[in-house]
């Protein structure tokens, strides 16, 4: 073989070295559409064209969502345990703690598995420490609300968080925030106050809620507000680090506050 033949053959093979093939993975998460809203606006292009009807975007959308619903079911079901916990007497900060250890050790687990570096690049360090603390607190104020209050009323105030989602979206991402959202927005926000029933509105003929109650509430809406901001911190880094990524530092910074949190409160 010729000398010029074999070093082009020694060219391509440097080219492509095992590490591209075994970072592909990460590679075909890249070459997702970053542009699709985080929260879905179904619409049409001004010639009638839908933009998005590639088979790529609509597998990645379907499968996007059937997660978002499968998360909902888990998050529903954990909820549930944490509402069974605090009728057994445990604080609710100690139920945030032991839920958090389980996810930094899955979590680290997980990221020794698929071998991605569990911390992220450091340029994202901020970024993902802003993540775990707002998600962190998000869960503490979630699961206090869950223990002063019917399950199924603080479920369905933390639910409204996907309204923030689009609302904060919109603000800081500049992804549109259509009419069709604002009028789910205030028929999200009319429901929380029909659950909350807060005397100042309802007044005497109501049935009075407790002040433990309403601070459940309130508990409930911040924590769907601060969830809202962690999945805007999400979108925001994108695909410049792994998901895992994204579990290790909420369940990292939840570790380290909240034992801090139940000995101050």
């Amino acid at each position: 073989m010729p000398k010029d033949s074999t070093n082009l053959s020694a060219s391509s093979t440097a080219s492509s070295p095992v590490d591209d093939h075994t970072s592909s993975f990460g590679e075909r998460r890249r070459a997702t559409n970053e542009d699709q809203p985080l929260i879905l606006n179904v619409q049409r292009s001004l010639d009638g064209a839908d933009p998005d009807e590639s088979p790529g975007h609509r597998r990645n959308t379907a499968l996007g969502l059937w997660l978002m619903v499968t998360s909902s079911l888990f998050y529903s079901w954990m909820t549930l345990l944490v509402k069974v916990g605090s009728n057994m007497g445990i604080p609710s900060f100690q139920l945030v703690f032991a839920r958090s250890i389980l996810q930094l050790v899955f979590g680290l687990a997980a990221c020794a598995g698929a071998k991605v570096q569990p911390f992220g690049p450091k340029e994202n360090v901020g970024w993902m420490f802003a993540r775990g603390l707002f998600g962190s607190m998000g869960l503490a104020a979630n699961f206090y609300s869950v223990t002063v209050m019917n399950l199924g009323d603080a479920t369905t105030i933390f639910f409204t968080s996907p309204i923030f989602t689009a609302l904060f979206a919109w603000i800081f991402l500049g992804e549109a925030f259509t009419g069709a959202l604002v009028v789910a927005s205030v028929l999200s926000l009319t429901g929380v106050v029909l659950v909350a029933r807060p005397a100042f509105l309802f007044g005497d003929s109501a049935e009075p809620s407790s002040d433990m109650a309403l601070a459940g509430a309130g508990a409930a809406l911040g924590a769907a507000i601060l969830a809202a901001i962690a999945y805007v911190i999400v979108r925001k880094v994108g695909t410049q680090v792994h998901f895992l990524v994204n579990v290790v530092w909420f369940g990292a910074v939840s570790s380290v506050l909240s034992p801090f949190a139940a000995f101050m409160l």
